[in-house]
């Protein structure tokens, strides 16, 4: 994720996506190699909030990618960390929710809803 700068739109710095996603990662991190026990459910839940997470960053990186080298990094990393998650989850076994990504009055949003309704859409 951008590693510095300030909280501004129009500033070549960190930007609020790279800072919710890189807390998202901590907790993700911190709840799944824990060595106590296991809770795959929560675990689950984490690493679909995390693929989520990194979705939205990396697409707020690609915004400013073209005239920032560190955003074009940073979305390049958001990426492979949601693959990452995509994989670790279809370890677990079948994912309870798919991310879908749609794009309304020139705004892209997302949820999550059952595979069986996505149709497709969290292909990748």
């Amino acid at each position: 994720m951008a590693s510095h700068g300030s909280n501004n739109e129009t500033s070549p710095g960190l930007s609020r996506g790279s800072i919710d996603c890189w807390d998202v990662c901590l907790a993700t991190g911190a709840t799944s190699t824990r060595r106590i026990g296991s809770n795959e459910e929560l675990i689950r839940s984490m690493l679909e909030s995390y693929a989520v997470a990194c979705c939205l960053c990396a697409d707020e990186c690609e915004k400013h990618a073209p005239q920032h080298e560190h955003y074009r990094v940073c979305a390049e990393a958001c990426r492979r960390c949601e693959q990452a998650c995509k994989e670790a989850l279809r370890s677990l076994g079948a994912t309870r929710h798919a991310l879908i990504k749609w794009r309304v009055d020139g705004s892209t949003r997302y949820a999550l809803c059952p595979p069986s309704e996505a149709r497709g859409s969290y292909a990748k």
